[in-house]
C-alpha cells in the first residue's frame, strides 16, 4: 500500500505540539565531531534544540552511550527504565510455571546466581531464563548449570531449538546458523538492528528455513508487516549470535569481507576500547569459550570450533592487566 501523505509543513509550524521519540541512541553511529549524512545532521540539530526549540524528545540508550548523548542534549532529564523489580520477576516465575512450588524452586535457583538473576530484570531475557529452566526440569535435569551464566542460558536454549530438528536437517541449518551470525556480527559492528532484503541476499540467508528454526521463539523475525524488514528479538540476541560467529570454524557462510577467524578476533579485540557498545559481544565471546561448553558444542552437533581464537584473548587479557596496572600506577 502507498503511505499516507503527511502535511508536514502544517505539522512542524506548531513544534510545542511535536513529540520525536529516538528509540536506541546507542544503536546509532553518530559522530559528534563531524556528522557524516543529512540524516545525522538533522538528529543532532533536533537533540541539540538548533532546530524546533520548542518541540519535545523522548530519547532511549543504554548506559554506555550516556555520556555521548548527554554532550548532545540540551537540559535534559532523565529517567532509568527499571523493568522487572525483584517482585515482578519473583511474580512472572511463578506465573510462567503455573504452580507455586516449581515457579519458587526455579526463583531460588537463579537468584543465587547475581549476574543471570538481574538480567532478569528484561523481561525477554526473563522469559528465556524460564524457559530453559522449565526444560531442565522436565528433563528431570539439574538447574544449577543451566543457569550458571547468561551464556549458558542463551546457548542451552539455542540448543533446545537445534535439537528439535530432524537429522536430515542439521547440515543445512547450521549453515544457516552461521550465516544469521555473520549477520548478526555486521550489524553489531555497524550499530545496525535493523535488516532488509538486500542485507538478506547479501547473506544468502533462508529465511523460510530461519522461520521453522525459530518459529516457536521468534529469534530473528519480520520486525513490521508493511515492509521487509527483518530483526533480532532482542539487542542481547543479536549480540550472543555475533559471539557465535567468532567461534564457529570454517569459511563457509562466514560472509563477505571478513577475514580468517584468528584475525576477525584480533579486531574486536583491537576496537573494544573505544566502542563500548562491543561489550555483551566480547563477553558472550569469552562465555562461549568455556572449556565444557566447547566440547558440547563440538560433541553434540559437530560444530567446526575455530581452534586459535582462545590463545588470542588469553593474551589479550594478559595485555589488558598489565595496561590497568600501568594506568594505575600514573594515576
Amino acid at each position: 500500500d502507498a503511505l499516507p501523505i503527511l502535511p508536514l509543513g502544517e505539522i512542524l509550524a506548531e513544534p510545542e505540539k511535536v513529540l520525536f521519540i529516538i528509540d536506541g541512541f546507542d544503536e546509532l553511529a553518530i559522530s559528534l565531531q563531524s556528522p557524516v549524512s543529512t540524516s545525522q545532521n538533522i538528529l543532532i540539530n533536533l537533540m541539540a534544540k538548533t532546530d524546533l526549540r520548542d518541540s519535545f524528545l523522548i530519547i532511549t540508550t543504554r548506559p554506555t552511550a550516556l555520556e555521548k548523548l548527554k554532550q548532545l542534549v540540551k537540559f535534559p532529564r532523565f529517567a532509568e527504565i527499571l523493568g522487572f523489580s525483584e517482585e515482578d520477576r519473583q511474580e512472572y516465575f511463578h506465573r510462567f510455571f503455573g504452580n507455586e512450588e516449581d515457579g519458587a524452586h526455579a526463583f531460588r535457583v537463579v537468584q543465587e546466581n547475581e549476574v543471570v538473576f538481574t538480567m532478569c530484570f528484561v523481561p525477554i531475557v526473563c522469559w528465556i531464563v524460564c524457559t530453559v529452566i522449565k526444560e531442565q526440569m522436565e528433563k528431570k535435569k539439574d538447574l544449577v548449570p543451566a543457569s550458571r551464566t547468561t551464556t549458558s542460558v542463551y546457548m542451552l536454549f539455542l540448543t533446545n531449538l537445534l535439537k528439535q530438528q530432524s537429522t536430515d536437517s542439521v547440515q543445512p541449518i547450521i549453515l544457516n546458523l552461521k550465516r544469521l551470525c555473520a549477520l548478526a556480527k555486521e550489524g553489531i559492528y555497524q550499530q545496525k538492528i535493523l535488516f532488509d532484503e538486500q542485507d538478506i541476499l547479501r547473506h544468502e540467508l533462508d529465511i523460510p528455513g530461519l522461520r521453522s528454526l525459530f518459529l516457536k521463539s521468534d529469534i530473528f523475525t519480520k520486525a513490521t508487516e508493511r515492509y521487509n524488514l527483518y530483526s533480532f528479538i532482542h539487542l542481547s540476541f543479536q549480540e550472543f549470535f555475533a559471539a557465535l560467529f567468532y567461534v564457529l570454524g570454517g569459511d563457509e557462510g562466514r560472509g563477505e569481507g571478513t577475514k580468517d577467524p584468528h584475525q576477525d578476533v584480533i579486531d574486536l579485540l583491537g576496537s573494544y576500547r573505544e566502542r563500548n557498545h562491543l561489550m555483551l559481544t566480547v563477553r558472550f565471546l569469552f562465555g562461549l569459550l568455556n572449556k565444557d561448553r566447547l566440547e558440547e558444542m563440538e560433541k553434540r552437533f559437530h560444530w567446526e570450533i575455530s581452534p586459535d581464537i582462545k590463545p588470542v584473548l588469553q593474551k589479550w587479557v594478559k595485555g589488558e592487566i598489565t595496561r590497568g596496572w600501568g594506568e594505575i600506577g600514573r594515576a
